[in-house]
C-alpha cells in the first residue's frame, strides 16, 4: 500500500472518530499535489476546552492502538487549538471562534475535499430468517421500565426511626423491695 493511500485512510478514520465525538464542520483536504508539507489536512471544530480534549484523546488514542503515533503535537496547553502531525496528515482541532479568527478554511479554498462520511447503511433485507412468525416482520416495541413505588423506602425509614426510638427510650430503674 502506498503512503499516500495510507494517509488518506488515516485521515478518513480520524474524521469519523471526530464525528463520533460530536465535532462539527469536519473537513479533509487533499494537499498532495499542492504541498510538500503533508498529503492531507483534517480540520474539526469543537465547542469547549473539554470537548477539545475529548476529541484529541479519541483520535490519538484510537490511532495509537493501531500503531499510528503522531510525529509531533502542538497546543498541549492550549484550550483553543491542537495540532497533531502524523507526517502525511496534519489534524487541526479548534474551537469555533479560533477557526473563524484564523480562517483556516479560506487557506484551503479551492482544494479538493475528501469524502469521509460513512455510506448510509442499506435497508434491512426482508426474507427468510428476518421475520418473526406472527408479527408480520415489525419488531415489537421495547418493554417500558416500570418505576417502583417509593413506599418501600419510606417503610424502611419508618422502621429505622422506630428502632432508634426504642434504643433511646429510657426506662426508670425498678425499685428494689426492702425486706
Amino acid at each position: 500500500m502506498n503512503a499516500r493511500f495510507k494517509f488518506k485512510k488515516i485521515a478518513v478514520k480520524a474524521a469519523r472518530l471526530a464525528d463520533a465525538k460530536k465535532a462539527e464542520s469536519i473537513a479533509v483536504y487533499d494537499l498532495a499535489s499542492r504541498s510538500g508539507l503533508a498529503d492531507y489536512v483534517m480540520a474539526a471544530t469543537v465547542d469547549s476546552p473539554v470537548h477539545l480534549e475529548a476529541v484529541d484523546e479519541e483520535i490519538s488514542g484510537r490511532l495509537k492502538k493501531e500503531g499510528i503515533r503522531p510525529l509531533y503535537r502542538d497546543g498541549a496547553q492550549s484550550k483553543k487549538w491542537k495540532v497533531l502531525d502524523y507526517g502525511g496528515l496534519i489534524i487541526h482541532l479548534m474551537e469555533r471562534q479560533t477557526r473563524l479568527h484564523y480562517s483556516l478554511d479560506r487557506i484551503f479554498d479551492g482544494i479538493k475535499q475528501v469524502p469521509w462520511e460513512a455510506p448510509a447503511s442499506a435497508p434491512a433485507r426482508k426474507g427468510r430468517g428476518y421475520r418473526v412468525k406472527g408479527r408480520g416482520g415489525d419488531p415489537a416495541p421495547a418493554p417500558q421500565r416500570v418505576k417502583k413505588p417509593a413506599v418501600k423506602k419510606a417503610g424502611q425509614k419508618a422502621s429505622k426511626a422506630a428502632k432508634k426510638a426504642k434504643c433511646l427510650k429510657v426506662t426508670p430503674p425498678e425499685k428494689k423491695a426492702k425486706g
